[in-house]
């Protein structure tokens, strides 16, 4: 961090020194009379037992997370008022105090909600590394800076950033802050789940005196979507996150909240230059292909990563836990920050991309085995572009690695990638000749198939030859099958099911690993499920899919889902129930 002293946006703050400390969070400890719990793993299974917790030792609810004791914090509270009861000089000072430090307004009025516990109204008591996160936000806001923040769910940002929402809006005038998300329900439904609800939460349980005049849902101070602080002007807006959200207005600090998932991502990106000075992008992870994970990626721009690990409260017993509750998407998105095996809805969930034993088969593999050998014939696979780019990929077919025979005798490897929109058909065909005839490939590739799509095949060019009469012309046999659009993918699905059957080489398709960790189908916005007849989304992961798909269907696959496949010559692209093979 630049400034890890920065506690306030007030140039008069108070030295740190003569802010009073407050109690901080503690675990609870056993006395020798309390209940704790304890867990075995068995196989896929975990076997949760309660106990007597031994003195001094850590208490661990039914989740397995460590429990917090807040008992010297609330008793520091409770005094604290008292002193400040009908004290208005003492009053003055406390507000100075909070000004001066956001840490101390934090930990000495602020309370959180969490509707899974008994005790559902809990004192906001930061940990460490939430401490780091309020006073690195501050410095960006100080400084003008974008900020990123990936996080793992559960680790209390989003009340984080709320606070420092308040916290603008009660001591500053002038203050605009903004805050956007998916949906309204998100922004602001007056409950405790949306943005605002956490906003009115927060000032709701501070004191009356410490409020600046707000009363909720007071007329012109507290509408939806729109909250004023009367004593400072300041305001917090909500916004949905869409193209031109909140283009036409300037804020102080602007919030997107959960980025990963807005489908107009770069849209939203570009319209926040012109918002504010300070956007700050806030969410869990959600694949490859959106703005969120190219910006959690640019090393010009300013990230924090909160992984759970962080979390003084979680353990490796609770992730343990927590991981059997889980299918790898959700896991991967909520709590590991796993771009790469983090979308929702992936068309190819089984692929593999690390494994942590030899003996489980990764479909990422690297060395000579998986490089391009001349004594083997080459596939290709093309997506033929016509306005879309144009995408290739180039295969093996080998003996299966030794240890995964009893799955498999070959193995499909894919060496060699290309993928290109400003070509066209003769350009395309002089790339495949000169790699024929490359005298860096000894004796160059010997073509076996090269497969497509012979419905775009057929379509014609302005000069008005057609994709296979061209290649036809320069002695290129352009093949392809009948089938419907879900029997190839349900073929890469059997082809990565087998071990051993199916690899990429790790260094040269990045595009490729990619497309399979990213393509997906559209997702029901309010349930997160796969929208019902619905083909997966034709994007920048699309055009290699398909590629791959022709040619793992004209070589392996069977004709599925057409009466009479002699009727047709190409992939017709059908829409068919996609629940009923995946």
């Amino acid at each position: 961090m630049d400034n890890d002293q920065l506690e306030s946006l007030w140039e008069d703050a108070l030295p740190l020194v003569k802010i009073p400390s407050y109690p901080s969070f503690e675990y609870r400890l056993g006395t020798g009379k309390e209940w704790t719990y304890s867990a075995q793993e068995t196989s896929h299974l975990m076997k949760i037992e309660r106990r007597l917790a031994d003195k001094d030792e850590r208490l661990l609810d039914v989740d397995l997370k460590y429990i917090p004791d807040y008992s010297k914090n609330l008793k520091y509270r409770v005094e604290l008022l008292q002193l400040a009861r009908d004290n208005l000089e003492y009053q003055e000072l406390q507000r100075i105090f909070c000004k001066s430090s956001l840490l101390y307004f934090v930990n000495t009025f602020c309370w959180t909600y969490d509707p899974r516990l008994k005790n559902t109204h809990i004192p906001f008591v930061t940990y460490p590394f939430q401490d780091e996160l309020l006073r690195w936000v501050l410095w960006l806001m100080s400084n003008h800076e974008m900020g990123v923040i990936e996080k793992s769910r559960d680790m209390g940002a989003t009340w984080c950033m709320e606070v420092i929402a308040v916290y603008m809006v009660l001591f500053f005038p002038g203050i605009v802050d903004y805050q956007l998300s998916l949906r309204e329900e998100d922004v602001d439904n007056r409950c405790e789940d949306s943005l605002f609800g956490k906003v009115r939460y927060l000032l709701r349980n501070i004191p009356l005196w410490l409020r600046g005049g707000w009363e909720e849902k007071a007329q012109d101070i507290d509408l939806k979507m729109n909250l004023k602080i009367p004593k400072t002007g300041s305001l917090i807006r909500g916004q949905l996150t869409g193209g031109t959200a909140a283009r036409s207005g300037r804020s102080t600090r602007a919030l997107y909240d959960e980025f990963a998932f807005v489908d107009d991502s770069d849209k939203v990106f570009r319209a926040s230059t012109s918002l504010t000075s300070c956007p700050i992008f806030l969410s869990t992870a959600n694949g490859m292909g959106n703005m969120f994970y190219q910006k959690a990626h640019d090393p010009h721009i300013r990230k924090r990563t909160l992984h759970w690990s962080l979390h003084p409260m979680k353990n490796p017993l609770w992730a343990t836990k927590e991981r059997l509750k889980s299918d790898e998407e959700s896991w991967a998105s909520e709590q590991e920050i796993n771009y790469s095996q983090s979308t929702r809805g992936r068309v190819y969930k089984h692929f593999i991309s690390f494994s942590s034993s030899p003996e489980r088969w990764t479909h990422l593999q690297e060395g000579s085995y998986f490089q391009y050998d001349p004594n083997y014939l080459v596939d290709i696979g093309m997506d033929l572009g016509i306005s879309d780019p144009t995408s290739i990929v180039f295969t093996q077919t080998k003996p299966a690695p030794v240890l995964f025979q009893q799955h498999t005798k070959t193995c499909l490897i894919v060496f060699k990638e290309l993928e290109a929109s400003d070509k066209i058909i003769d350009d395309w065909i002089e790339i495949l000749q000169a790699l024929q005839w490359s005298t860096t490939n000894i004796e160059g590739f010997r073509w076996r198939h090269i497969v497509g799509d012979n419905r775009t095949g057929k379509q014609r060019s302005p000069t008005g030859i057609t994709w296979t009469q061209a290649f036809y012309r320069h002695g290129l046999s352009f093949v392809g099958k009948s089938n419907s659009e879900i029997a190839p993918i349900v073929e890469v699905q059997r082809l990565l099911a087998k071990p051993g059957a199916f690899a990429i080489n790790r260094h040269a398709c990045p595009h490729l690993i990619k497309s399979f960790q990213n393509w997906s189908y559209p997702m029901e916005k309010g349930t997160g499920l796969i929208l019902d007849q619905a083909k997966p989304l034709h994007n920048r992961w699309s055009h290699s899919m398909k590629a791959m798909a022709y040619l793992v269907d004209y070589l392996y696959g069977q004709t599925l889902g057409l009466k009479d496949p002699n009727q047709n010559e190409y992939w017709d692209f059908r829409v068919l129930n996609h629940r009923k093979y995946l």
